[in-house]
């Protein structure tokens, strides 16, 4: 138990905005609390204060995406911390969350948006909870909880975890029903608590997370989270199936979601359904009904999800002109690639790219 309440004593110094969360937390509990709060709030943090408070009232905020300014997205996956006493907010994302706490407790509150669908999970030490992207969610009653989220980009899933995703489980089908079915609104979530050798890992994705290492272009950085990440969802698994809680989510096979991938990766610039059907010695109308069947989605939008996929990379890891890459991925128009690309990333090939090299070792 030392060493782990070392570790919590990392993060026990709290930021200048959780200090402003904490007043502010105080301050609701009077009446007059808040109007004295906002008399002795500096001008430029009162707009935002002032969102948290609608935000806290059911007041939808716009969809967080990757270029969220308060979280390094240079690569795949990010960790972060969630704010100490942060008002309980309404909003969705584009890309995976999976939240952990590490002490204390919390209630997430899931599809906030809909009375009717509410969920309120109770979160304590050692819980974890899948949120996947497009699914509205609250983080209520943290008070001065340590809460980490670890953020994967839904359009990296597939390079992070392919080895995992080949296993038919729970998690694994949450990830690829996720991805591939329309609408879809669910969650997952496992309770972990006493068990020190998950939390060693999970403890050092925090730390990986956190250190130097994750603000640069590090092969070593990225290998070890995805590692991590790995060793965490194998875990779960293994040692705590029996713990989770879900609904709506079918445990399938996902080897020929994944089949389809890496053919598609290997003939981007001229993957159709007919070739396709050809590879898997199909017909092309059996073929379409059974990926509507075991992902929900369609073969172009597979194949849009694939060659966007394979851009994010080029752009990142080559001197490719957009051109080049609008070619290599099976494009022949660039305004067709720039939409196909802005609709999946949320912004344009440019902003990507200018968004990666601002990494120091650029």
């Amino acid at each position: 138990m030392t060493r782990f309440y070392d570790f919590c004593d990392r993060f026990k110094d709290y930021s200048a905005d959780e200090l402003t969360y904490k007043k502010l937390y105080e301050a609701k509990k009077t009446e007059n609390g808040l109007k004295s709060f906002f008399a002795e709030l500096p001008d430029n943090k009162k707009g935002r204060v002032n969102d948290w408070l609608l935000a806290e009232k059911g007041v939808i905020l716009s969809e967080i995406t990757e270029t969220l300014d308060d979280v390094d997205f240079s690569s795949d996956i990010a960790v972060t911390r969630h704010a100490r006493y942060t008002p309980a907010f309404v909003h969705k994302h584009t890309f995976f969350e999976i939240t952990y706490v590490l002490r204390g407790s919390c209630i997430n509150r899931i599809n906030n948006t809909d009375a009717a669908d509410n969920v309120s999970i109770e979160m304590h030490s050692g819980d974890m909870c899948f949120i996947p992207p497009g699914v509205y969610h609250a983080i209520d009653e943290a008070k001065d909880s340590l809460i980490f989220n670890c953020l994967i980009k839904h359009y990296s899933v597939m390079d992070v975890l392919m080895d995992f995703l080949v296993q038919k489980n729970i998690l694994a089908s949450f990830f690829i029903q996720s991805l591939y079915t329309k609408n879809f609104n669910h969650f997952l979530s496992f309770h972990t608590a006493d068990d020190t050798s998950l939390q060693n890992i999970i403890e050092a994705l925090i730390m990986e997370g956190y250190s130097d290492k994750s603000s640069v272009k590090d092969e070593h950085h990225n290998a070890l989270t995805e590692s991590y990440l790995n060793i965490i969802f194998n875990l779960l698994v293994r040692d705590h199936i029996g713990s989770a809680d879900y609904d709506g989510i079918t445990v399938t096979d996902s080897h020929l979601i994944l089949e389809i991938q890496r053919y598609i990766s290997s003939t981007l610039q001229t993957a159709t359904l007919k070739s396709l059907a050809d590879h898997f010695n199909y017909s092309p109308s059996y073929l379409s009904r059974l990926i509507q069947q075991s992902t929900g989605s369609n073969f172009s939008k597979i194949l849009r999800k694939i060659r966007i996929q394979k851009a994010c990379s080029l752009l990142s890891n080559s001197d490719m002109s957009i051109s080049s890459i609008c070619e290599q991925t099976g494009y022949n128009c660039q305004r067709q690639f720039n939409r196909a690309f802005q609709d999946v990333v949320h912004m344009t090939p440019s902003e990507y790219r200018k968004q990666q090299c601002l990494l120091p070792i650029c």
